[in-house]
């Protein structure tokens, strides 16, 4: 019962304010539907736990001796506390299988939903970036998903925040490696637990170097703070001239 209402809340807290109020609309008769966006974060994280669950529990993650109702509900739980960035864990994380870590770590840089209490990257982010991809390939000017047509601001914006919280990623984890002589994979954990702000560790991380304490310090604080935010912050000017009138490439 315990890990059911740590289950529960999590994933409310997760999934975020936003949600929570318009499905609370729509049951009270006080507007007829939802918002896209409730309707991307609800879908897109039930799909991606449940996928995340599946893995799981096909990877051979707790070992063979577990009965597998066990295996279901350990399995559920991790991919819970990853995906909500929620730092809970009932099964020791260094002994995981090399496989459901790195599950894990997807989980983890996937993360939350925007007005949600948790980090990562977002799920709004995440499919804003996946439907661009797809609009792409099919050869279409304008973005779609569930029957609307994504803004194109919107999709800077998702692009924007996925590739700066990858790249604050890619430069943490290498600097781990540059200071702390542990495995790649274990500083890649540690830097994705970090920067999502999730408290998930592979257990090295008492035993980092100064610098490498430090280093887990700044990426919780720039994870907590949001890709987003901290992007504007340190790039937007809003008296720069946006159309400079210089040729376009058409080759690119």
């Amino acid at each position: 019962m315990l890990n059911i209402v740590i289950f529960v809340i999590s994933f409310l807290g997760a999934v975020g304010f936003i949600a929570a109020t318009d499905y609370w609309q729509k049951w009270t008769g006080k507007k007829q539907s939802v918002t896209l966006t409730t309707k991307i974060i609800v879908s897109f994280s039930c799909l991606v736990l449940l996928a995340g669950t599946l893995l799981l529990l096909i990877t051979q993650s707790f070992g063979n001796e577990i009965p597998l109702q066990k295996k279901i509900w350990l399995s559920a739980f991790q991919a819970m506390t990853a995906l909500t960035t929620v730092g809970f864990n009932t099964a020791s994380i260094p002994e995981m299988s090399h496989s459901a870590l790195f599950l894990l770590v997807i989980l983890m840089v996937i993360g939350a939903s925007p007005a949600g209490t948790g980090g990562g990257i977002k799920s709004t982010t995440i499919v804003a970036v996946f439907a661009q991809m797809v609009s792409t390939f099919r050869g279409k000017t304008n973005v779609t998903f569930m029957g609307h047509q994504i803004p194109g601001y919107r999709l800077r914006l998702a692009n924007a925040s996925f590739a700066f919280y990858i790249g604050i990623l890619v430069i943490g984890s290498y600097f781990l490696n540059m200071f702390d002589n542990h495995a790649v994979f274990e500083t890649i954990f540690e830097a994705a637990s970090a920067l999502g702000t999730v408290g998930l560790s592979m257990g090295i991380t008492p035993t980092l170097s100064a610098a490498g304490k430090i280093i887990v310090i700044l990426l919780m604080m720039l994870g907590r703070i949001g890709p987003l935010s901290l992007g504007l912050a340190l790039f937007y000017d809003k008296n720069r001239m946006d159309d400079l009138g210089w040729p376009e490439d058409v080759a690119i």
